[in-house]
């Protein structure tokens, strides 16, 4: 996602540009939109990043509805797109197993990734320390 650099005075690589971070269940109500609002408000709290800094996307859905964390970037000012490119409608797999979708896998993953490219276009990283330090404290999670 954006381009490698060295941090001063260490040999920790980290990415000049947005860091993506990619939450995911096995089903739905497993607190996924909960993750990402506790990530988001600790982002916010830590002072290193603004409202401006951050975005939200679900590239890839099943639920219509708008969800707490769409409110949240919303009350908070936070970039974001609650309904990205990709949404698995009912017959979707029949669909696609079926040859009836004129879409290949690579034009879906495509049109994700430009979906993701263009809400965090602008958002790149302030702080490439912190990031390290985030990254070594909580990659457990």
């Amino acid at each position: 996602v954006g381009e490698k650099k060295k941090m001063e005075g260490g040999s920790a690589q980290c990415e000049s540009g947005p860091i993506r971070v990619c939450i995911g269940g096995d089903r739905s109500s497993v607190g996924k939109s909960s993750v990402c609002i506790g990530i988001l408000a600790t982002l916010l709290k830590s002072g290193h990043y603004e409202a401006k800094d951050l975005a939200y996307i679900k590239p890839a859905t099943q639920c219509q509805d708008v969800q707490p964390i769409i409110k949240f970037c919303a009350a908070n000012g936070i970039a974001h797109r609650g309904i990205g490119p990709l949404v698995f409608y009912t017959g979707f797999t029949r669909e696609y197993i079926t040859g009836e979708m004129t879409e290949t896998s690579e034009d879906i993953l495509n049109t994700i990734e430009d979906a993701v490219a263009t809400i965090g276009r602008g958002k790149n990283s302030r702080d490439s320390c912190w990031q390290a330090w985030l990254w070594r404290r909580y990659r457990w999670i």
